[in-house]
């Protein structure tokens, strides 16, 4: 007869909380860190202070990354040149899949 009790008790309760915490909440940066992404790799690391191209070679092997790759500091094109402070974002974005004229535009 579970069609005739009512919807409220039929829907579940949410879980209590865990003595660890929410494990879905953001984690909050250590100092010193930088948050470092390149295609599906993604972390914290303690690189702040360091330009990108230092970033760059230091996680290349470790993420795969293609030579080719943009660097992006919270979503704008930096050179390799930056300074990434703390708590900034740098990604590493391989552009892929772009239609057109190998010369240029037609």
């Amino acid at each position: 007869m579970e069609h005739l009790r009512p919807l409220a008790a039929r829907t579940a309760l949410a879980p209590k909380s865990s003595v660890l915490g929410d494990p879905f909440a953001p984690t909050a940066p250590m100092p010193g860190t930088i948050r470092v992404s390149g295609g599906i790799d993604n972390e914290w690391l303690p690189l702040a202070g360091q330009t990108v191209g230092e970033v760059r070679r230091r996680i290349a092997s470790r993420y795969g990354l293609d030579p080719r790759a943009i660097p992006y500091v919270h979503g704008q094109a930096v050179s390799d040149d930056v300074v990434v402070r703390q708590g900034e974002h740098l990604s590493f974005v391989r552009l892929s899949g772009e239609k057109g004229c190998a010369g240029g535009r037609p």
